[in-house]
């Protein structure tokens, strides 16, 4: 949000007859910068009606509205999302509206719930700068999440290319089939490869025979 800056000048409300007198200058020079404080002080108290954009004074008077007591080592900004999800904790909420909470908090599509009806699971998966708030996501989901589901968050830390190395050893066999037959035929391709052998087929002829 832009501040809006003003100059008082509280001369320039005298009447033209009693501004150019001196006296009514150095009214005017001690009054200026008294009505300067009080436009300060006003611009502070509307701009810590807005939780962004709250100094430390508004985001304590907020926690003091809210019963929030903060961690020590919290930041300005994590306290001033801590007031916002308080503010925006209206129940119910459906994994649509929860979501752009989420997107609020700690940015577009860092956050995504997913609702696993079968397991009674809301899985919370986080990326960006939310992979290191899970603890303190979990907690704003049990806050409006049912009871009956279980919360888990899931970290995804994203893709990275990886080498991956492998030694091994590859054999190769070669099996060659002889079938014996009466007709033995034994074909070589043209390879190079040379086979030396002879197969014999062994057989007896009986031979049975009568007299006339």
């Amino acid at each position: 949000m832009k501040k809006l800056e003003r100059d008082v000048h509280v001369e320039r409300y005298f009447p033209d007859v009693l501004a150019p007198a001196k006296e009514m200058k150095a009214i005017a020079a001690g009054e200026d910068p008294e009505f300067h404080l009080l436009y300060e002080k006003a611009w502070k108290w509307f701009a810590n009606t807005f939780i962004f954009h709250t100094d430390l004074e508004g985001v304590e008077r907020w926690e003091s509205m809210l019963s929030i007591i903060p961690d020590p080592d919290e930041s300005l900004s994590d306290r001033r999302r801590e007031i916002l999800f308080r503010v925006n904790n209206r129940l119910p909420y459906t994994e649509r509206t929860l979501k752009p909470i989420y997107d609020m908090l700690y940015g577009k599509d860092t956050v995504i719930p997913e609702v696993r009806e079968n397991q009674y699971a809301l899985v919370l998966n986080l990326t960006g700068d939310a992979i290191w708030e899970a603890g303190k996501v979990k907690t704003q989901a049990r806050c409006i999440a049912p009871a009956n589901l279980t919360i888990l968050a899931c970290r995804n830390l994203g893709d990275y290319p990886s080498e991956i190395y492998a030694t091994g050893i590859l054999r190769s066999y070669r099996c060659t089939r002889y079938e014996m037959t009466a007709n033995a035929h034994i074909s070589v391709d043209d390879t190079g490869m040379h086979i030396a052998g002879a197969v014999v087929h062994n057989f007896k002829n009986h031979v049975l025979a009568g007299e006339e």
